[in-house]
């Protein structure tokens, strides 16, 4: 039986390459997306935010699969889909969501209000400075249809997640399009739009070759996601460095400055090395490399557009002033493998609560708890760590402990105004994860004292009230829970 459906999707993903599609069919070929989304706490995590929605649109791709953009299903608790034209709502199930790739799968079986939808085909080449149509709903539900042009073909960073993706950007009108809302040139689907901005009256669009990627890529599960090298690396166009490395200043290569621990690129690159050519193509001193199917683009796309996890590449490099080639096996970036993860899915964070402080895993999540302007109103230590290092742990297994805020109680009397502090010891001993800290305070019945990085002094707790205490706290403060700790992570990660 899977053989059959696998066999069947394979076909289905084939005609939607191939297939053509009127343009009189786009109003059963676009769907309206309404998401309920319900995130936690992040400040107060035993805590549930109140229930929210979230508009987008989807397109049909083939009989009970719909693709759209996964910062759109984000946290989502409830997916419902709405035929234009109609209020009719039928719920559906997120089958995949890769915050890495940017897109998600929508799913539904033997639902009578969506059984005559027609799947729209794929667009397989999209010229540069291509005029395309950007289709959606109003709030009637009547199919609108705004013109847009694609101005650069270009790698940019996916919207508040890990990783960067290929992207068009294109100018439109003032109407530019809700996340996942359908990109078509010549009738084809040629992208979905990631990202608005009505100021510049510009969008980011999502464009076919990574959304067929990524069908290719789930259609036989498991999905083993995007691509990753596990090296950080600059430009090389300073002359003086050039000289410096043996090179000459008018050619190309890029420096590598770090290793992720753990990665494909660990003990096969080492900073100082230059990189002058990967799997076949040359790279300039920026990084660019010429693309055969968009042009110049950064390096990125080679890994991850390009490859798959677990393929091996041809690396030339320039290491002590030698030329030598080397081969690199690509892996997958786990989230949770990262320094500061993303928390990009719906499950509550782990957090203790212990004489009022309250102490959790730096992630995303929690820096943009903040709100829309999360880097100007975030602890400014915390925001650089996150743009600096937010994928380098030292070791695997680091995580970033924070202290989050303090519950105001007589047995914490004179912390109340610390919060957003990096805990680096407990009870005398370092930390490098939450995992850690829980065992420390199981050995020890308690904090008795909490070191903070760039805090001149200690805090100091009295254990003999802690019980008592703790017991005083969860009830004022309605806390069910001092503590959430997974169970994978009960020994350590």
């Amino acid at each position: 039986m899977l053989k059959i459906k696998n066999t069947m999707l394979l076909l289905i993903i084939g005609a939607l390459l191939a297939g053509e599609m009127r343009a009189s069919d786009i109003d059963r070929s676009v769907v309206e997306v309404q998401v309920t989304i319900q995130t936690t706490d992040p400040f107060m995590p035993w805590r549930r935010e109140t229930p929210k929605v979230r508009h987008g649109f989807a397109a049909v791709i083939a009989p009970g699969r719909a693709i759209t953009t996964e910062n759109l299903v984000r946290d989502h608790v409830m997916v419902e889909l709405r035929r234009a034209r109609t209020g009719t709502k039928t719920a559906v199930r997120v089958a995949e969501a890769d915050p890495q790739t940017g897109a998600a799968i929508l799913t539904w079986e033997n639902e009578p209000a969506l059984a005559d939808l027609t799947p729209i085909a794929l667009a397989t080449t999209i010229p540069t400075n291509a005029e395309v149509t950007i289709v959606q709903f109003n709030a009637t539900g009547q199919i609108q249809h705004d013109q847009a042009r694609i101005t650069e073909v270009a790698v940019a960073p996916l919207p508040d997640a890990p990783g960067t993706m290929l992207m068009f950007r294109a100018l439109t009108s003032l109407n530019t399009g809700d996340r996942g809302a359908a990109v078509l040139y010549r009738n084809k689907l040629a992208g979905l739009v990631l990202q608005s901005d009505r100021s510049s009256q510009t969008c980011r669009i999502l464009p076919s070759a990574v959304l067929r990627r990524f069908l290719e890529d789930t259609r036989l599960p498991p999905y083993h996601g995007v691509a990753v090298a596990g090296f950080s690396w600059a430009s090389l166009v300073d002359p003086v460095k050039r000289a410096f490395r043996g090179m000459e200043a008018d050619g190309g290569g890029i420096e590598v400055v770090h290793t992720i621990p753990g990665s494909g690129a660990d003990g096969v690159l080492k900073p100082g090395d230059v990189i002058l050519e990967w799997d076949g193509a040359d790279l300039d001193a920026q990084g660019y490399y010429d693309d055969p199917e968009f042009g110049r683009l950064l390096l990125p796309y080679l890994i991850n557009g390009r490859r798959r996890p677990g393929d091996t590449v041809m690396l030339t490099i320039l290491r002590d002033g030698e030329c030598r080639d080397i081969q690199l096996t690509l892996s997958r970036r786990q989230d949770a493998d990262a320094l500061i993860p993303e928390n990009t899915a719906i499950e509550q964070p782990e957090y203790l609560v212990d004489c009022g402080l309250i102490f959790r895993e730096l992630g995303g999540d929690l820096l943009r708890g903040g709100g829309e302007k999360w880097m100007l109103r975030s602890n400014p230590r915390l925001v650089y760590l996150y743009l600096t290092r937010s994928q380098d742990p030292e070791q695997p297994g680091d995580h970033v402990v924070t202290l989050v805020g303090i519950l105001p109680d007589p047995v914490n009397i004179g912390y109340q105004h610390i919060r957003d502090g990096v805990v680096t010891a407990v009870n005398g001993e370092p930390i490098r994860c939450l995992a850690d800290m829980f065992r420390i305070v199981d050995r020890d019945c308690g904090i008795r004292r909490l070191t903070l990085q760039s805090c001149g002094q200690d805090i100091v707790l009295d254990p003999e009230g802690r019980d008592e205490a703790n017991r005083r706290l969860a009830e004022v403060y309605r806390i069910p829970a001092l503590r959430y700790q997974k169970q994978t992570t009960a020994t350590g990660k």
